[in-house]
């Protein structure tokens, strides 16, 4: 971890953690998932790979995103314009939406549950803060995840999503302290890192792959019960 002084670690009293590119990720792969439910609903069968590269072109310019249900039938729309004659079938949709909250579509990383337990065990209050969908929930029970934090909180139940600082003082406010005596950890250097400090707390940017080097990186977290365990 660089820099790991320039913490206040004294200060904090809660964690908060992001949850795709933090916690868990896409498996095998967003391009994956899709080709196999267009292959399941009869729209054809395609290479998970150019589904992938539609998925991040179209994330890449989704603009205003809000992670509502409309905004993702805008996003799926995006990724299979020109493979399809129209919007996609609602059947198909429907399918995809839910095939994203089954736990064999997600990947836990490796450093996570050893993580939570520890900081369970060292009594520190914890959330999950993330841009998502009301499915958050339900893909962390299938996960068997949520019994590892106090709770989750989705951007839709929120103003806004990270880096709006409201989401973070709704976090600290149910965690029970003060946002400036909140650390938050994820892997975006805007939503998580920057979104954090504009509400008055402190931030980590956790290093997954491709991810930036911003001043304060976690390079796993296994780490982090011991930075908060000896302050």
């Amino acid at each position: 971890m660089t820099s790991p002084d320039s913490i206040r670690w004294q200060e904090v009293r809660a964690v908060s953690l992001d949850a795709a590119g933090t916690l868990i990720e896409p498996h095998p792969s967003v391009g994956h998932v899709y080709a196999e439910v267009a292959a399941d609903s009869g729209l054809g069968r395609w290479e998970p790979a150019l589904l992938e590269a539609r998925f991040r072109s179209a994330w890449g310019v989704r603009g205003d995103f809000d992670f509502s249900r409309t905004a993702w039938i805008r996003l799926v729309d995006h990724v299979w314009s020109g493979l399809v004659s129209g919007p996609v079938p609602e059947a198909f949709f429907e399918v995809l939406w839910s095939r994203f909250t089954e736990a064999r579509v997600w990947r836990v990383y490796s450093d996570v549950l050893p993580c939570l337990s520890r900081l369970r065990s060292q009594g520190w209050p914890i959330a999950v803060v993330s841009n998502w969908d009301e499915r958050l929930h339900a893909v962390f029970a299938n996960l068997g995840l949520t019994q590892q934090v106090d709770f989750l909180l989705p951007s839709v139940e929120a103003p806004a999503p990270k880096p709006d600082p409201r989401i973070f003082g709704i976090a600290a406010r149910r965690l029970g302290v003060e946002p400036g005596r909140l650390l938050h950890v994820g892997d975006g250097e805007s939503e998580d890192f920057r979104g954090i400090r504009e509400a008055g707390g402190q931030g980590i940017l956790l290093r997954r792959r491709g991810t930036p080097c911003p001043p304060l990186v976690l390079e796993s977290l296994a780490d982090l019960p011991h930075f908060l365990g000896n302050h």
